[in-house]
């Protein structure tokens, strides 16, 4: 059958076509995602987070495939242009993760102080206080920016998870989620002022 009867045009022949570019594309995505699962595991050192970040360095693939298909049938220019947005992908998930420590041992702390004390009826109300402050800060956000805080904290969903639910990226998911934290935390700081 050969490619002159897969360019004639016929719905089968289409669809054949299709099927094949599909499969070369699957090898190809397998193929990248398991060098990048290697080359971020190199940077991050937890194979979860590693996939994560492995996953949002490979969906350009598919565009960047399209446009150069022939460039990916050499293993070294794969390997190149995973390693690149592989080594992005990395410091950019470093950089947020250095950022988020300070809040989550701030948060841990503030947290351990306020349910060390649930049984004094001072505490107690003032903790009720807090998660009304909370609520009512969770509440004063955009829908999207509530709804990455939501997902990311009480359904323990990725980042990537997020993304893919909202049809945005992860980058915003990540802003989202930090603005949402700022945001809480500003609401309660006052309060835990109080309690130390």
């Amino acid at each position: 059958m050969g490619l002159a009867v897969e360019r004639t045009g016929t719905p089968d022949s289409e669809a054949r076509v299709d099927n094949e570019s599909n499969g070369a594309f699957d090898k190809l995505f397998n193929k990248a995602f398991a060098i990048a699962c290697h080359v971020a595991f190199i940077g991050v050192c937890d194979d979860m987070d590693a996939k994560d970040v492995a996953q949002v360095a490979c969906l350009p693939l598919f565009k960047a495939w399209r446009a150069r298909p022939q460039a990916f049938e050499d293993t070294e220019y794969l390997e190149r242009w995973v390693w690149r947005r592989v080594r992005g992908e990395v410091s950019n998930f470093l950089r947020a993760k250095r950022r988020q420590l300070p809040r989550d041992t701030d948060y841990a702390e503030s947290l351990e102080r306020a349910q060390a004390g649930w049984s004094e009826p001072a505490h107690a109300a003032l903790t009720r206080v807090i998660e009304r402050a909370r609520a009512e800060a969770l509440e004063k956000l955009s829908e999207q920016r509530r709804l990455c805080y939501v997902m990311k904290f009480s359904r323990r969903m990725k980042r990537g998870e997020i993304a893919a639910a909202l049809g945005i990226s992860v980058k915003t998911v990540d802003n989202h989620i930090a603005f949402a934290s700022r945001a809480l935390e500003e609401a309660e700081r006052p309060f835990l002022e109080d309690m130390a």
